[in-house]
């Protein structure tokens, strides 16, 4: 069974809450899901197959599903200045296969040495065949 970004991601969603049950309900809006928790904090997923129209500079919180593309991967690294500053987490997802891996930024550049920074992600985005 193929699925479409936006069906992942709420596949993914329900599966990472299926211990905690915080979620109050999933609502798909134009570009993801708009995740209201029983607290009423809201989490913002963007579905985005490339990255590259997306502004750096808009991002804040937001959970981003993208596809894993080299191209993907190349925007993050020529964004990383902004995205290390905010708390945006990317699922780079290879939909064919139903694998993925996940990055933040900010956590990232904490633990990670400036000089190794492109030869980690590449690591991660070879742990997960690219989508074609």
């Amino acid at each position: 069974m193929n699925m479409n970004l936006q069906e992942w991601t709420e596949a993914y969603i329900k599966y990472k809450d299926s211990v905690f049950r915080r979620i109050k309900n999933i609502e798909r809006v134009e570009r993801g899901l708009r995740v209201r928790n029983k607290d009423d904090s809201i989490t913002r997923y963007i579905c985005a197959y490339d990255l590259k129209n997306m502004n750096a500079s808009e991002l804040s919180d937001e959970r981003i599903s993208c596809t894993n593309t080299k191209s993907n991967l190349e925007w993050v690294l020529k964004n990383w200045d902004v995205l290390k500053d905010t708390k945006v987490i990317f699922h780079f997802v290879n939909l064919n296969r139903a694998d993925s891996w996940s990055l933040n930024p900010g956590m990232h550049h904490n633990i990670t040495e400036k000089s190794t920074l492109k030869q980690g992600l590449v690591s991660l985005f070879e742990s997960v065949p690219e989508m074609r």
